[in-house]
C-alpha cells in the first residue's frame, strides 16, 4: 500500500479494520446471482472468503471472469487457499478468478481500471461502506457503458427514514439495518454517482427483533430486495 493511498484513505482503512472476522459485517448471507451474466466480467466487493465468488464463478463460466475484493487481507488470503477446492477449474482457478484487497471507497487499491467490468455484485453489506456515496463513484467509474450494480438482498429502511449511522449492535458488530437507507435515498445516491436507472425486485417486508437472529432492532419494518443500477 503506498503513502499516498494511506494517507488519503487512513479514516476508512481505520474504520473497516475495526470490522474484525470476530464481530464485523453483520449482514445477511443469501445471495441472488443475475441470470444473464454467463461470459461477463464480475466483480464481487466484500467478498469475504470468497462464498460467493465462487458461485458468481460457476455463473459466469469458462468465458467470464470474476474478481473478488475485499478490505480484509486475512479474508483474502483465506479466499485463495479456499479456491482449489471451491471453483471448477480447480488448481487452474487463477486463470478465471483472482482476489486482492480494497476497499470499496477506491477499487485501484487492486488495480481496477476504468469501465474494466460488466458487472459489479454487492450484497446486504452496501450498508456499511465507510462513504456509500464514494463507493457507488466507485462502482460506477470501473464499469463499461451500459454495466450493472447488482446489490443482492439488500436491506432498505421504510419510506422516509435514514440510517442511523454508527449503531453497534450487542456483538460488537455495525449491523446492516441500522445503516439501512430507503430505496428512494438509495436510487437517488445512485443517480448522483451517475448511474442512469435504478431498480428493485423481489421486493418483501422484514420484521423482526434481534439483528443477530437476521431480525430487525426494535421491531421496526425493513425491506428486502435485489437492487439493479445500471450505467
Amino acid at each position: 500500500m503506498n503513502e499516498r493511498f494511506a494517507a488519503s484513505f487512513a479514516p476508512a482503512l481505520s474504520y473497516y479494520a475495526a470490522l474484525s472476522p470476530a464481530a464485523g459485517f453483520q449482514g445477511r448471507c443469501a445471495m441472488s446471482i443475475p441470470a444473464d451474466i454467463e461470459g461477463k466480467r464480475v466483480l464481487d466487493v466484500c467478498c469475504r472468503k470468497g462464498k460467493g465468488a465462487f458461485a458468481l464463478a460457476d455463473a459466469v463460466g469458462p468465458s467470464g471472469f470474476v474478481v473478488g475484493v475485499d478490505p480484509d487481507t486475512d479474508n483474502v488470503a483465506a479466499a485463495c487457499a479456499a479456491a482449489p477446492k471451491n471453483h471448477w477449474a480447480g488448481s487452474s482457478w487463477e486463470h478465471h478468478l483472482r482476489f486482492s484487497p480494497a476497499i470499496p471507497e477506491s477499487l485501484s487499491q487492486a488495480c481496477i481500471e476504468d469501465a474494466s467490468f460488466d458487472q459489479v455484485y454487492i450484497n446486504s453489506v452496501v450498508n456499511l461502506a465507510w462513504s456509500l456515496p464514494a463507493a457507488l463513484a466507485e462502482f460506477a467509474r470501473v464499469l463499461a457503458p451500459g454495466g450493472r450494480l447488482w446489490v443482492a438482498q439488500g436491506v432498505f429502511a421504510e419510506d422516509g427514514s435514514d440510517a442511523q449511522g454508527g449503531i453497534v449492535g450487542e456483538s460488537g458488530a455495525i449491523d446492516v439495518f441500522s445503516q439501512a437507507r430507503s430505496c428512494d435515498a438509495f436510487e437517488q445516491m445512485c443517480l448522483e454517482a451517475g448511474f442512469s436507472s435504478v431498480s428493485f425486485s423481489s421486493i418483501a417486508p422484514f420484521a423482526g427483533e434481534g439483528p443477530r437472529d437476521g431480525g430487525c432492532p426494535g421491531g421496526a419494518t425493513f425491506w428486502l430486495a435485489d437492487a439493479c443500477a445500471t450505467i
